[in-house]
């Protein structure tokens, strides 16, 4: 017998098909226990005790991903490029890189055009590179020192 105040949850073919339906939809438990006018224990005791339920609730889940799946396939079938870079990514591991050229001619070899020296804190190894090739590469003169 339920407890004074509260009415007696019973699974029926319309509650099996709300609780499908707001799972298609992606709701978590707790909206799915609201929309039922249910409590999330009462929904997961469901759950736990009765496969019909549980089932409505994987299956909804289910439809849901096949709905949004086919949305966005369609999409990319269409042309939608970020549709179809979603699904590259998400379900074959695609991914886009950038490939950054550091001079305007592509046939040119890439560079570093920038140096960086940390002070010598006496830990690393000694630089290899004279101050004079250091000049040299940073395209410093004599001249500029002065």
């Amino acid at each position: 017998m339920p407890a004074k105040g509260t009415v007696k949850f019973r699974l029926t073919p319309a509650i099996l098909a709300k609780a499908e339906a707001a799972s298609a939809r992606g709701l978590d438990h707790d909206d799915i226990a609201r929309v039922l006018g249910i409590s999330v224990a009462t929904l997961y005791d469901h759950k736990a005790k009765n496969e019909e339920f549980a089932e409505a609730i994987r299956r909804g889940k289910a439809k849901g991903h096949l709905a949004i799946a086919d949305a966005v396939y369609n999409k990319a079938k269409a042309g939608n490029m970020d549709a179809a870079r979603l699904i590259l990514s998400r379900r074959y591991g695609w991914h886009e890189t950038m490939k950054q050229q550091l001079s305007s001619d592509p046939e040119s070899p890439l560079e570093p055009q920038v140096m960086i020296y940390l002070p010598d804190n006496g830990r690393g190894p000694k630089p290899t590179m004279t101050q004079a090739e250091y000049d040299a590469v940073v395209g410093r003169t004599s001249k500029d020192q002065d």
